[in-house]
């Protein structure tokens, strides 16, 4: 889920990003901005940054522990050939 801070921040930048007219809407245009990224983001994957880089670590030790059986399965290979 994504912090509410943070997705409020954003609510912000996009408000400032729009045009002037628009602006004016105030709290109102806030809140709906707010209540549609929410249920925008609540519908898709995401995950926090904590999350990804143990993920991106988990990954690496596994690409490397597949590294590593592959090449004592290539020995074995190549001991079974002789």
């Amino acid at each position: 889920m994504i912090d509410p801070k943070k997705l409020k921040e954003f609510v912000c930048q996009v408000q400032e990003s729009l045009p002037q007219g628009i602006r004016d809407w105030g709290d109102d245009l806030e809140k709906i901005l707010y209540q549609m990224l929410k249920n925008y983001f609540s519908r898709i994957d995401l995950v926090g940054r904590e999350e990804f880089d143990v993920q991106t670590q988990l990954l690496r030790r596994t690409c490397e522990k597949l590294h590593q059986l592959e090449l004592r399965l290539n020995a074995l290979q190549k001991d079974l050939e002789k």
